[in-house]
């Protein structure tokens, strides 16, 4: 019986993108698994040698990761109008694109990535639902949404709709303010790669996550010398230090 190794002819774009992708995150090469030399390998959920998440760096990487959920054209536009945003609204220059695997949450994998104050110790016995990762694609470039500062709820969702419709990205981008799990990934990620303590200068970003006892929402941020903050704040209060961020989030299913 032929390989089904063999039959790469018959893959679409997508179908290729996305073993592209599967394999990058196993260490190995496409041209080895295809000689067999190698093989793919299921990661655990909790694997630590290979990363929660990864920086997507070059348009051609970026290209290739969508075009495993579309069309070869479209994940090309997507990384165009995401670029563009990056530099033009926020004045960030590097990737803004990334990539999660499935089951990182805040509690107990945030403080094995990077510097938390207290090794999030304090967060431990809050009440929250703290939704694990998904195997995702995501657009955040680690800056807060200008002007989101001393703004209530209802604005800066009004910010973000207006920064998705200004540059043509898909319309569940920026929907929410993003799960405290992904956002730490990012912000600590950015850390350990730039040194860049994000939110900058000790501000903070709401996150979707509520206190089931309370009703506050999670904030990160206030990341000084003693690491990346968590805290909760009342759902309405607009303050002159609590921001967001802008998550777009594309599910690899």
């Amino acid at each position: 019986m032929a390989s089904p190794l063999m039959r790469v002819k018959d893959r679409t774009v997508g179908q290729l993108a996305a073993l592209v992708h599967k394999v990058e995150r196993t260490g190995a090469t496409v041209d080895e698994v295809l000689a067999g030399s190698k093989f793919m390998k299921v990661v655990d959920t909790d694997d630590v040698s290979i990363p929660y998440f990864t920086r997507l760096v070059g348009e051609a990487s970026v290209v290739a990761a969508f075009g495993a959920v579309m069309s070869e054209n479209d994940a090309s536009n997507l990384c165009e109008a995401g670029l563009k945003c990056a530099v033009d609204h926020f004045g960030y220059h590097g990737s803004p694109f990334w990539t999660s695997r499935a089951s990182f949450t805040l509690k107990s994998h945030a403080p094995m990535l990077g510097s938390c104050y207290k090794e999030f110790q304090p967060v431990q016995s809050w009440d929250f639902d703290d939704k694990p990762t998904a195997d995702s694609l995501l657009f955040c470039p680690p800056r807060l949404v200008p002007d989101s500062l001393s703004k209530s709820v209802d604005k800066q969702m009004d910010l973000l709709a207006k920064l998705r419709e200004k540059y043509g990205l898909p319309a569940h981008f920026f929907n929410s303010f993003g799960e405290p799990s992904t956002l730490s990934g990012i912000l600590l990620t950015n850390y350990n790669q730039t040194g860049e303590r994000v939110p900058l200068n000790g501000l903070w970003a709401r996150t979707n996550a509520r206190l089931r006892d309370g009703g506050d929402r999670l904030a990160l941020g206030g990341f000084v010398r003693v690491g990346l903050g968590c805290v909760h704040w009342g759902w309405l209060v607009a303050s002159g230090v609590v921001g967001c961020l802008a998550l777009g989030v594309v599910d690899l299913g």
